[in-house]
């Protein structure tokens, strides 16, 4: 029950104050109010169905109603009246309604205890976990009016700019098409054409530009994700090896022109002070925001689960990252019955969970059989369920022909980019070898096809007549 003053407070919003009193009136349930409370938040409440209005003036006539309906309590009746008088015109309306919300808020808890309670018994331990944390996030933040139109501020809404995590991929981050907090990034591509290397890439930059990480992996171990941050951070080989990378020449309008080749020196796991020399470049991280490597059994992880460990995080290591790497989101728990409606839940319920916590969230997707054997993949060409495509703010697709592969080439067509230019692909340079996802880029043009070894026609690229050396 709410105590007297907070009631008394609430009963002085929902008569006398327009902005904050309907909220009272839909929000606040009858049987949180005791008992004169009751009856006076009542009359208020159907004045409020009737003529869309606290009562104002006429608030004394529903405190008279009141009082000649119960003479036992009439002196009461009149001291509420006149204390909401003294304090109306200096009630702290925030402080009121952060009350109720901390009020609503604990008695949603304590209903979603009791149930969970009942489906434990029932030995239901997944839908009891949900029904917690439903009743931990259900009091939305109702009581912010929202954006009002008319009280824009226009000079800060011209200056304020959409701010997206940084790629590394110039032609990506001038549009603002990294991850951003509050979205959902998925990167798209065939089994096994480096779907982690991508998401290790993102949070490689974010960690650059002094961003706090969390990369779960429900695929790879702990000490194998870390690896491969080690190769990418550091241009490291596994083993003594030649190392070539590609770089793209532009032309004086900055346009694709050719491809150059060179041999690069690089150090490998296998040098033999490799160990001592690793450890003093770790010493250099020390400085930086941290970087939390978390591993999930495949299959088993579901987002309450995920939200329960990031509260623990936040709890224990005082942790909140700015992005959320989830490698990747298809390996989650996703229930069997109906799969690709729960799959598509899940996304939905992964961008709710940035929403909600406003980081930015990446993971990546498969492409489906038809998709692997194209040379441009779109979004349709996704995995199981095509709602993914439509959650997702930024949709990215990985493109690589075997010549492409043997040149250390490939192509990410962005597929949608709901804040900015879409439709268009990009040409990159790649080495695995070190860890590199991306080592130099370019837009795509057709004369690009031009510099490749000769390939078939497809509906993506343009016949050719001859084939041209690199």
């Amino acid at each position: 029950m709410l105590s007297s003053l907070v009631q008394e407070s609430l009963l002085c919003l929902l008569c006398y104050n327009a902005e904050h009193g309907s909220r009272v009136c839909s929000l606040v349930p009858m049987n949180a109010w005791d008992s004169v409370y009751r009856r006076v938040a009542g009359k208020a409440v159907d004045y409020w169905a009737k003529y869309k209005e606290p009562p104002g003036e006429h608030t004394l006539d529903l405190f008279a109603d009141v009082e000649s309906g119960d003479k036992k309590q009439a002196g009461r009746v009149r001291r509420i009246y006149e204390s909401i008088q003294e304090t109306k015109d200096g009630i702290n309306a925030p402080y009121v309604i952060s009350q109720l919300s901390a009020f609503l808020r604990e008695q949603r808890l304590r209903t979603g205890i009791i149930e969970a309670v009942e489906l434990l018994e029932q030995g239901d331990i997944q839908s009891a976990e949900t029904r917690v944390r439903k009743s931990i996030d259900g009091v939305l933040d109702v009581f912010d009016p929202g954006t009002l139109f008319h009280k824009l501020d226009v000079n800060k809404l011209l200056t304020e700019k959409h701010i997206a995590l940084p790629t590394g991929i110039p032609l990506l981050d001038i549009r603002g098409l990294g991850p951003t907090a509050g979205e959902l990034c998925l990167f798209v591509a065939p089994p096994g054409y480096g779907k982690s290397w991508w998401l290790l890439h993102l949070a490689k930059h974010a960690l650059l530009n002094r961003l706090k990480v969390v990369f779960i992996t429900l695929e790879m171990s702990e000490t194998r994700v870390a690896q491969r941050f080690l190769q990418s951070f550091f241009a490291i080989s596994k083993r003594k090896e030649t190392i070539t990378n590609r770089s793209f020449v532009e032309n004086e309008l900055g346009q694709f022109y050719s491809i150059k080749s060179f041999v690069v020196k690089s150090s490998s796991f296998a040098d033999k002070n490799i160990s001592k020399l690793l450890t003093k470049k770790l010493k250099g991280f020390e400085r930086r925001p941290p970087l939390v490597i978390k591993q999930f059994p495949t299959g088993a992880l579901t987002v309450q689960e995920l939200e329960g460990y990031l509260d623990s995080l936040e709890m224990s290591q005082r942790f909140v990252p700015d992005l959320l790497v989830v490698d990747y989101a298809d390996l989650m728990s996703i229930g069997s019955k109906d799969y690709r409606h729960e799959l598509g839940n899940l996304y939905k319920d992964l961008r709710g969970l940035a929403v909600k916590r406003h980081l930015a969230l990446a993971t990546a997707s498969q492409a489906n059989r038809e998709a692997s054997g194209k040379k441009t993949i779109t979004g349709r060409g996704v995995a199981e369920d095509y709602s993914k495509i439509a959650t997702g703010d930024v949709i990215l697709t990985y493109n690589r022909t075997e010549a492409e592969h043997n040149l250390g080439t490939a192509r990410l067509y962005v597929d949608k980019g709901r804040n900015d230019e879409d439709k268009f692909s990009i040409l990159i340079s790649q080495n695995y070898k070190t860890g590199q996802f991306c080592l130099d880029s370019t837009r795509m043009i057709p004369r690009y096809w031009q510099n490749l070894l000769e390939e078939d026609e497809s509906e993506d690229s343009p016949p050719r007549k001859k084939r041209a050396s690199l």
